[in-house]
């Protein structure tokens, strides 16, 4: 438990320490192994969601710098124009083969990003891959310029493990007014000399 006190000293709220909802990341952009261009692709897809519909989806929000400014408009006519995708390769050293999906017909086909006047991308899709969050771990999110070449690959995988609490409730024996609400998280633990906790907190109603 977290307990939160009054100035008396008195607890006033508690919450239960756990680990949030598991997902992934895709981060640490680097040049396609066989791009030569000048496109330095940057930033962060976070997070990678799987929901088990009636067809496993994952879901992802990206944020990106360095892009095909020739993006600005959305994709072109050519394969892959503008694509953000995950691919069926685990490594950025070598080819990342094709897109990865394990339904019938290829669900990543029109997912691709619209570049702004700075050359960067933001947004969220949803893609029915059928295939599941273990599934996707270590493979490769490929990046795409306009013309459909492949310019940037990171490799999916979990992001560094940490817990939170959150969902506040007055403690059992408090009878006040006060009603603390808001999380602290995260809550890591780093291994020195002495396990030390490192907490960041945000609370209303102390």
């Amino acid at each position: 438990t977290f307990i939160i006190h009054a100035f008396d000293g008195s607890r006033i709220a508690c919450a239960i320490i756990m680990q949030p909802p598991q997902f992934l990341e895709a981060r640490g952009f680097v040049p396609y192994f066989s791009y030569s261009g000048n496109l330095q692709v940057s930033g962060s897809i976070d997070p990678i969601t799987t929901s088990h519909l009636a067809v496993a989806t994952q879901t992802f929000t990206f944020s990106l710098d360095g892009v095909d400014p020739a993006c600005s408009s959305g994709a072109g006519g050519a394969a892959n124009s503008c694509g953000i995708h995950i691919h069926a390769g685990t490594s950025c050293a070598e080819d990342a083969l094709g897109h990865y999906y394990s339904t019938a017909s290829d669900p990543w086909s029109a997912v691709a990003y619209t570049a702004d006047e700075a050359d960067q991308a933001q947004g969220t899709f949803s893609v029915e891959t059928g295939l599941a969050a273990s599934e996707i771990d270590g493979h490769t999110f490929i990046i795409h310029a306009f013309d459909g070449s492949r310019i940037a690959c990171a490799i999916i995988m979990q992001p560094p493990q940490f817990l939170e609490a959150r969902g506040f409730v007055p403690y059992f024996s408090y009878s006040g007014n006060l009603q603390v609400s808001g999380s602290i998280d995260p809550i890591t633990t780093s291994h020195l000399a002495v396990a030390t906790q490192t907490f960041t907190f945000s609370l209303d109603g102390v």
